[in-house]
């Protein structure tokens, strides 16, 4: 795989992957360690979770573009997020409905924590025809229960037109 790097901080970038005219996406918080070597999102262990929740919900992965706001580890001292937001405005375009994961989603669009919208369906100024969805990080699931994650995707499931 040829790998770019981003034009802020020079550091390796984790490209969007999934079909490029997917009416879904899935949209992360950043990569992880796992992520970051594979150049890939959702490759490792959150993303054997985010897959077997998907299936658990009824939705193939398959049906998404797949993402994170940040293409890279997040270092807000060497790079600010607005590329970053640039890049996921351009990932949403065309979209029908996007499930976005994580608090540092939550807080940049809305100002709240992932607790606050989990679950939730929202619309944002800067996404007009995309319908929002919460849930928290996949990568929770390591620490906690299960309970929060699988109500935010059966919302999802329930109300996207699949």
């Amino acid at each position: 795989m040829n790998r770019s790097n981003c034009p802020q901080c020079k550091k390796l970038l984790v490209v969007p992957i999934g079909d490029p005219k997917a009416e879904y996406l899935i949209a992360g918080e950043f990569p992880g360690y796992e992520e970051i070597r594979s150049g890939m999102p959702f490759t490792g262990k959150a993303g054997e979770i985010l897959q077997a929740e998907l299936g658990r919900a009824g939705i193939s992965i398959g049906r998404f573009r797949i993402t994170n706001l940040w293409l890279h580890a997040p270092n807000e001292k060497e790079c600010g997020v607005k590329w970053h937001m640039d890049q996921l405005a351009l990932e949403m375009k065309g979209r029908k409905a996007a499930l976005l994961m994580g608090s540092e989603l939550s807080k940049i669009l809305f100002g709240k924590g992932i607790t606050d919208l989990s679950g939730m369906e929202m619309k944002h100024d800067a996404f007009p025809d995309v319908r929002l969805f919460f849930a928290p990080n996949p990568v929770q699931l390591f620490h906690g229960p299960v309970g929060e994650f699988r109500l935010a995707l059966d919302r999802f499931a329930s109300r996207v037109k699949w």
